[in-house]
Order: C-alpha cells, then sequence, then structure tokens
C-alpha cells in the first residue's frame, strides 16, 4: 500500500483554473483569456492498458516472474490523521484456505509493471453489464500525481501456489479517478479507487468465454454505512506493523469493523478504516459487508500505517460512482 510523502499537516490542495465571466462582457470567453478550469477530483479518468499483445503480455508473466514480483509499497509512516480504530477488529491476518469457493474466488492477483519493475496488487471482479470489470485500488493502475499508467496487467482470480485455477487474464483498459493523480499523498489517497477490463477469452467446453461468467462477482455499494463488519480479503507480502513476511503465493482474510477516518485532514473526504495486519502486496483487495444474501464491495485496500493495524479505504461516493460508471461503459 503506498507511502504518503507528506503527513496531513503538509497539506497541499490542489489548484484550479476558473473562467471569469465580467459585467458587460460577452458570455462566452475566448480562448485566449479563457482559463480551462481542473477537472473535478472525482472524475473518472481511462486509459488503455498498453500497445502490446496479450499474447506478449501472458508470455512475460512467466511463473519464476509472477513469484519474484514486488508487491507496490503503499504504507504510511507518519502519524494517523484521525481517531484510532476500535480495538474489538479481529486484526490478525490469516490465510484463507480455499481460495477457490464462490465467495473467495473473484478475488485474485493483479499483476502490472509499473515505474520499471514488476509488481502486484490484489483485485476483487465486480458486477457490470460487459462481465469483465475488475475493482482495485487507483495505485496500482497508475503511480500517481507525477507518475504514469502500468502496463503488462494480468489477472488471476483465486490465485494459489502459484496456480491459476481459473485462468489468467489480460487487462486492456485502466480507470482512476482525477483526484488520484492529481494530488500529493496523503491527500490523493481519499481518491485512491480505480477498475479495470479484462479481455475476452475463447469460448470454453462450457460456452463461457467472459471472466465474470466464469468466477461471478460482487457488486459495488455506493454510499455504504461507514460501521460496518468488513470481510478484508487479499495478497499481501508481509505483515504490518511487525513486517514479517507472508506467503505471498496464498490468499489472506481479516474481519472485523470499519469505522469512518480522515487521512488526509480537515477539508478532505472521510474514508473508512479497519485494523488488519496485511500490509503490502493486499492493496486493491476488496472489503465486503453482505447485505441479506447478496456480498457487496464497499471498501478497498488502500494504505497501511506502519505503525499500527489500521488499514485505509477511500468512501465509495461520487468518484466510486464515476470510476464504476466509466468501466461499465466499456463493452
Amino acid at each position: 500500500m503506498r507511502p504518503p510523502t507528506r503527513t496531513a499537516a503538509g497539506l497541499i490542495a490542489m489548484a484550479t483554473a476558473m473562467t471569469l465571466l465580467l459585467p458587460g462582457t460577452a458570455t462566452a470567453a475566448t480562448p485566449e483569456t479563457a482559463a480551462t478550469a481542473a477537472p473535478s477530483p472525482f472524475q473518472a479518468i481511462s486509459h488503455p492498458a498498453g500497445d502490446v499483445s496479450a499474447a506478449s503480455v501472458l508470455n512475460y508473466w512467466t511463473p519464476e516472474r509472477m513469484a519474484k514480483a514486488k508487491p507496490l509499497d503503499r504504507s504510511l509512516n507518519g502519524p494517523a490523521a484521525g481517531p484510532d480504530v476500535t480495538a474489538n477488529a479481529v486484526t490478525n491476518a490469516k490465510i484463507r484456505p480455499n481460495p477457490k469457493t464462490k465467495l473467495n474466488r473473484t478475488t485474485g492477483k493483479l499483476f502490472l509493471v509499473q515505474d520499471g519493475y514488476d509488481g502486484y496488487c490484489s483485485a476483487t471482479v465486480t458486477t457490470a453489464g460487459n462481465k469483465r470489470s475488475v475493482w482495485t485500488a487507483g495505485h496500482c493502475v497508475h503511480s500517481g500525481r507525477g507518475g504514469d499508467w502500468s502496463t503488462y496487467g494480468l489477472f488471476v482470480p483465486a490465485y494459489h501456489n502459484g496456480k491459476a485455477p481459473f485462468q489468467r487474464w489480460v487487462v486492456d483498459r485502466w480507470v482512476t479517478t482525477y483526484g488520484w493523480i492529481s494530488n500529493p499523498t496523503p491527500q490523493a489517497f481519499t481518491y485512491d479507487i480505480a477498475a479495470f477490463t479484462v479481455k475476452n477469452k475463447p469460448k470454453n467446453k462450457k460456452g463461457k468465454r467472459k471472466l465474470q461468467q466464469v468466477v461471478g462477482g460482487k457488486p459495488v455499494k455506493i454510499k455504504p454505512a461507514r460501521k460496518l463488519g468488513i470481510l478484508n480479503l487479499g495478497y499481501p507480502h508481509l505483515f504490518l506493523p511487525s513486517g514479517k513476511p507472508t506467503n505471498t503465493r496464498k490468499m489472506y482474510y481479516c474481519q472485523g469493523p470499519s469505522t469512518p477516518y480522515n487521512i488526509a485532514g480537515k477539508g478532505w473526504p472521510v474514508g473508512l478504516a479497519t485494523r488488519c495486519t496485511m500490509g503490502n502486496g493486499a492493496s486493491g483487495g476488496g472489503w465486503l459487508h453482505k447485505y441479506g444474501k447478496t456480498w457487496y464491495i464497499v471498501g478497498l485496500n488502500s494504505a497501511h500505517h506502519r505503525h499500527n493495524k489500521i488499514t485505509f479505504s477511500p468512501y465509495h461516493g461520487p468518484a466510486a460512482r464515476s470510476v464504476l460508471k466509466t468501466v461499465r461503459s466499456f463493452k
């Protein structure tokens, strides 16, 4: 999970430009005098996942390369920006013994190349008309302010011991928020939401060719309550705050309550927090909550404090709605 370069005490507001209409002037500014307003931080931005072929991506991610991929380092060194999270949560991450069950198999490992190195995150398949959309963190698809988009994306649902029980799926388009790619950290974490689509495959023996047809999907809940029971799934590389290594070839989970949490300081969107020891590599893994008989994605692993067990998720408000609408628009 991503380490901010500034603490909440060093807030830097995103600069925006405005078009002014003065009395007695025309109602539309000319190109020479008009300033272009900056996009809303909640606005979704999409980008192709790269100009290489699907075959090239599949060939690139050999078993050896997948095993050596490093998690994106997304943890916070500074003090907590909000109140501590209740200590009543189950905080110690445990191995999910069977990732192939209906509940678990929508979560998987996302392999990617970012800033010149082989990395990975976690991600969860979400329901969409295109049946090929996946939910994750913004920093998994774009390295943030001053950075660039990830390439060579490959999603492996229910990844376990180096195996792909539900095949490997090549990413073809990324979606994240303008707030993530334009703000400094920690403010950017309040918009650290993303999704991506994967390429369809030739029909299998059951006539299925789309990711959601194969593993199912979890709907994204917009405007969930901030106090919920959370099932958190992901593929951490280490435990925090201890720093002890995990078995990166297996899925882990935490369970416990969430609470409102402000990671960036006064004036910035309030997100969610829960206590969990899953560290780097769990980024993008979905926070699940069951409404009735249906499990929903109500948050995601965005950042983790190094000195305690607090894991942060941006709130599923306008930014999540924008990302969801955009990723669903791709047929």
